[in-house]
């Protein structure tokens, strides 16, 4: 519904219907391309037709991704998923891996994930709709650094990618997802792409449980790890049906996860500026969901490496918070044997046991 549209090929009914439903304005891209884009990309005759367009800068964002004509980085990206494909509903999480290609030390930033705004990720669709994934709010920070070489070889991250401002991940069939790392000098490190796939539902239960963990509110509490705002009621409410309904479907793990990380944390209800409420931290059902969690992801199913590992150390200082230090050494020591058995890197399970220790020693014990 655009000044620039051709109203004899509105797919609705020609023109009739355009002029009927047209609020006889530009769309929002163009009102934002109108006030903002350079000034040979507005005039009469600054530029070739489409070139600097509203419409080519929608394309712009697809042929950021396209491969560098050099890399001179010295830096490796690569972005992968433990499991090639998700069912319908299931919350995509890739791993980012930035490893470098030269001998000497390289100094890098650590701000792999894509929430932090280092990192960009691009998703083209089954319907081939290209997408780049956008952070639900803007964070302000300045990054660690950390030193590539021989002896730390690579830093890696866990990044929920399903929402941002938008569901990504809503339809079935085979997505393509290319990340770009933005380097400390600013060069721009690409990715491999990555090929997942949404399978469809295999049957009824599928089909309710992956509608139940759809939805803006669902993806909301994903991106925030749980929330009890009165604003999200509709996507606790699924979640909570979830729970009550289809305890042991394979997803369900995911809602576990969210509320034991929620349950842990105190949550202020502000209203004109002023705390009119607090919820204080429960530990005690933090501990019940992310037992159930651990236990169910210790094989090949329920969460992600990353994820899991996320889960225990919280579930450790939970332990702390009620004073049990004893269980919450167990929960590391046990964190560690875990990731022991799964056939993972030496530098990798060296890398598991010093944030094992790590956690301990926030806790005030080793």
């Amino acid at each position: 519904m655009s000044w620039m549209n051709y109203p004899w090929n509105y797919p609705d009914g020609g023109p009739e219907v355009f002029w009927s439903r047209f609020a006889l304005q530009f769309d929002d891209l163009e009102i934002i391309h109108l006030r903002h884009a350079t000034r040979d990309n507005i005039i009469m005759g600054g530029n070739p037709f489409i070139t600097g367009s509203a419409l080519d800068s929608e394309m712009s964002d697809i042929r950021s991704f396209e491969d560098p004509i050099e890399d001179n980085s010295g830096l490796e990206l690569e972005i992968k998923s433990e499991i090639p494909t998700f069912k319908f509903g299931e919350p995509v999480v890739v791993v980012l891996k930035l490893s470098t290609t030269v001998k000497q030390d390289k100094k890098v930033h650590t701000a792999l994930h894509p929430n932090n705004g280092f990192v960009k990720i691009g998703i083209r669709k089954p319907s081939g709709v290209f997408a780049t994934y956008e952070p639900l709010m803007d964070r302000l920070l300045v990054p660690d650094t950390t030193i590539l070489n021989e002896e730390n070889q690579a830093i890696y991250e866990s990044a929920y990618i399903g929402y941002g401002k938008d569901l990504y991940f809503d339809q079935i069939g085979k997505y393509l997802i290319r990340a770009i790392y933005y380097s400390l000098d600013g060069a721009k490190v690409f990715s491999t792409v990555l090929t997942i796939t949404v399978s469809p539902p295999l049957n009824e239960t599928d089909q309710k449980v992956g509608e139940l963990m759809m939805g803006d509110q669902q993806g909301k509490l994903f991106y925030l790890l749980g929330s009890p705002s009165i604003t999200l009621r509709e996507g606790n409410e699924a979640f909570d049906k979830i729970q009550n309904e289809y305890p042991d479907h394979e997803l369900a793990v995911y809602v576990k996860f969210v509320r034991g990380i929620s349950e842990g944390k105190e949550f202020k209800m502000i209203e004109e500026n002023k705390v009119k409420q607090v919820r204080k931290p429960d530990p005690d059902r933090s501990i019940e969901k992310l037992e159930q969690v651990v236990q169910e992801s210790k094989g090949d199913k329920g969460l992600d490496n990353i994820s899991l590992n996320y889960a225990m150390r919280q579930l450790a200082k939970q332990h702390a918070a009620k004073k049990d230090i004893k269980t919450a050494k167990q929960t590391m020591d046990e964190m560690v044997k875990i990731f022991s058995g799964k056939n993972l890197k030496p530098e990798v399970i060296d890398k598991i046991k010093k944030q094992a220790s790590n956690t301990l020693a926030s806790l005030g014990t080793k």
